[in-house]
């Protein structure tokens, strides 16, 4: 396993799709061992644990069956053993030094977050179809709020990071409609092609003229390739450039009214680049996302914004959660598979809970297609509701049109997909009794807002092998649907659920099971808009629950 912030790669291993991405672009695929965001720490069935403090490129070896093997390329390995009698014991000591996430603002409980990155006229016409079907919205996440830029592979946002013409008029709209606009950045920058909309400034040329950028040997800003064009990259290590751009997140973003964003990338800080420190860069590379997410909390801090704003972050590291307050898990694929699809979301949730990202989730429904393989890799309906349903039940609900809208279903593409996401977005609107109780937890204890079943049963082995289904908090349990149907105009599904001991109620049903210290499985129906969910009788979930299912019968 090696310890490397990374690009996830394409697919992540899944074998068809590494077949063709290999050939095109060797290692643009991936495994499942690349992420954004690793964290060296390990937490066993037996409570022992221990946490890697280096920054430095490792790699752990779990192919012994008696022994981990830790290799760090430093000249020392600082090792930290934690101290639990229970895996909740255990994260408590993990965040007491990776910091703990902060609670998100109160404006994220009214519903949920919809990507629309279409013109700026489209916008409010879908957020009128949305809400008049009864969706409730948090807010709208317009990653093109900056600008777009053609190139051959099509229409790309345009990486300068100042509000594009009219954009005053889009938020204005927004607000009209009781809901607030959510923008994007990264810490990368773009030359402005000549036919770029009209701007008041060109970061690109700011940061390079003014030594804020990554450097080459001879002194030259140090360009990577995005795609099709060349980016200057953020020197973190740089203090001047630190404040030019805390300015530039104050002024130009927040400034615009934008209420949060998505803080993307970090991964990219090459082993041979020059920063303004001296410092080395490859030992530097790991903990460049845990700067970036400083430096946006830094932003925020300085506008008094941290209380009121959502920042998202893809990449990150051990340190992270200090400064974070909410990480996504990048751009998987638009598939149903365990290597970077539907499944592979679930695993990251879960795999985020032990490594104290407290607050995490995914795009519903994906983000990558693949249309070089045959049949295409495209975004069915039934792969977003299934997402949908699943993400209703974790700490944020949250689409993304997907890296090729015209092809991928999107929640407003037809009026049972407009009307199941009203549904689960009034699901996850309900829900947050719940979950602001567990965002309180995050951050007094690190505890996560989804949990793995070890985490409440860690004495029974069956716990420690379920890997399809999930807490949020101690008493409500999802299992979500992870599979398609074989028949689309028969789709029964059954999926085997594991409930732990006590009496557990069907949530769709009102039925009540009960089982003794072993817990038991259990078949349960599946269809579209019923995932199995289940809660723990006469806790508090139960009557929030309660509350939840009476209000959308009534809807």
């Amino acid at each position: 396993m090696p310890v490397l912030v990374q690009e996830q790669g394409i697919g992540r291993g899944e074998p068809n799709i590494a077949a063709v991405m290999e050939v095109l672009s060797p290692g643009s695929s991936g495994d499942e061992t690349t992420t954004h965001h690793p964290v060296p720490h390990v937490l066993t069935s037996r409570n022992r644990s221990f946490l890697l403090e280096n920054t430095e490129y490792a790699v752990f070896d779990m192919t012994r069956p008696d022994a981990i093997d830790v290799r760090v390329h430093s000249a020392d390995a600082r090792i930290r053993v934690l101290h639990g009698e229970s895996p909740l014991e255990l994260i408590e000591r993990l965040t007491e030094f990776t910091g703990r996430m902060r609670p998100p603002p109160a404006w994220l409980d009214e519903g949920a977050i919809v990507a629309i990155a279409r013109p700026p006229q489209e916008a409010p016409e879908i957020v009128d179809r949305l809400v008049a079907a009864g969706a409730p919205l948090a807010a709208v996440w317009t990653q093109t709020w900056c600008g777009t830029a053609r190139t051959v592979l099509g229409e790309q946002v345009l990486w300068n990071w100042v509000a594009r013409p009219g954009w005053d008029d889009y938020v204005a709209a927004l607000a009209q409609r009781g809901t607030r606009p959510l923008c994007y950045v990264n810490p990368m920058f773009r030359d402005l092609p000549p036919e770029a909309p009209d701007t008041t400034r060109n970061l690109f040329r700011e940061a390079t003229e003014g030594g804020f950028v990554v450097r080459t040997d001879d002194g030259k800003p140090y360009l990577l390739k995005q795609g099709v064009f060349d980016v200057a990259l953020l020197d973190l290590s740089n203090p001047a450039a630190r404040e030019w751009m805390r300015d530039v997140l104050v002024v130009e973003m927040l400034g615009a009214g934008c209420q949060g964003w998505m803080a993307d990338f970090a991964e990219a800080l090459p082993f041979d680049g020059v920063l303004a420190s001296g410092e080395d860069a490859a030992a530097w590379h790991n903990r460049y996302p845990v700067e970036w997410a400083r430096l946006n909390h830094q932003a925020l801090e300085a506008a008094g914004a941290l209380d009121r704003t959502l920042v998202f972050h893809r990449s990150g590291f051990t340190r992270t959660p200090e400064f974070s307050g909410m990480q996504w898990h990048g751009d998987h694929t638009v598939t149903w598979d365990r290597y970077d699809g539907l499944a592979s979301a679930l695993h990251g949730l879960l795999n985020g809970g032990f490594s104290g990202i407290a607050l995490n989730h995914s795009d519903a429904g994906g983000c990558t297609v693949v249309p070089l393989i045959e049949p295409p890799v495209e975004r069915t309906p039934e792969l977003l509701m299934r997402w949908v349903e699943m993400n209703a039940f974790t700490a944020v609900l949250r689409t993304h049109e997907g890296n090729q809208p015209a092809v991928n279903a999107q929640v407003w593409s037809s009026g049972a997909l407009i009307r199941h996401f009203a549904r689960f977005a009034r699901v996850y609107r309900g829900l947050a009794p719940i979950r602001r109780t567990l965002f309180q937890e995050a951050s007094a204890r690190g505890l996560p807002v989804v949990r793995h079943m070890a985490m409440h049963h860690p004495d029974l082995a069956r716990a420690w092998e379920v890997h399809d289904q999930f807490l949020l908090g101690p008493d409500v349990l999802v299992a979500p649907v992870l599979t398609p149907c074989v028949d689309a105009n028969d789709c029964v599904v059954k999926p085997a659920v594991w409930l732990p001991p006590g009496t557990w109620v069907h949530a769709w049903s009102g039925a009540a099971h009960a089982f003794g210290p072993d817990g038991s499985d259990l078949d349960v129906d599946g269809p579209l808009g019923r995932p199995p969910v289940f809660v723990r009788q006469d806790s508090e979930a139960a009557h929030v629950m309660d509350e939840v299912l009476r209000e959308v019968a009534a809807w």
